[in-house]
């Protein structure tokens, strides 16, 4: 294989990945709602990363942008799982006009 070949494998494999990670949003909100599902009504900045599989860094943008609403308990934020999943679905609709 030559490496222009090799390439076009690498960027097909990573629109394979991230329509994996499409898919598995789309099946997760097809069975219980977020907050039953991690059994929590609240997450931290941390927990919420993980959930929407974006980093710290992108969760705080999302944040200041006003895109998700969160909480300020002293110096820590929490997001409410049902926000998370309202942004979840938000992000989909826009994606794939559900």
């Amino acid at each position: 294989m030559n490496e222009p070949e090799i390439f076009s494998l690498i960027v097909a494999s990573n629109r394979i990945e991230e329509t994996l990670n499409r898919i598995e949003l789309i099946v997760r909100f097809l069975g219980k709602p977020l907050s039953q599902q991690l059994n929590k009504q609240f997450l931290t900045s941390d927990e919420a990363a993980k959930v929407l599989k974006i980093s710290k860094r992108t969760l705080a943008k999302i944040r200041a942008e006003g895109e998700l609403a969160f909480i300020k308990v002293r110096k820590n934020i929490i997001y409410a799982a049902s926000d998370l999943e309202g942004y979840l679905k938000l992000r989909m609709k826009n994606q794939y006009i559900i």
